[in-house]
């Protein structure tokens, strides 16, 4: 499988797996998605997405609870 239908594949599996959230965080779910499916093939490890999710969680989280 090419690079380009791997980054696919993984990009309809988060935009999936946010579908009956917010739809800004559906269609961001797109461009992280890409983002993070390059530099996951780039880098050859998820740890990179996986980081910038949990903090990007936790500030969305964090902006929640202060204002």
């Amino acid at each position: 499988m090419g690079r380009t239908s791997a980054i696919m594949i993984q990009v309809m599996a988060s935009s999936l797996l946010h579908i009956g959230q917010p739809w800004p965080e559906t269609i961001g779910a797109i461009g992280a998605g890409i983002l993070w499916g390059w530099t996951a093939h780039r880098t050859n490890s998820i740890a990179s997405g996986l980081l910038q999710h949990i903090a990007l969680g936790v500030a969305l989280d964090a902006t929640i609870v202060f204002f």
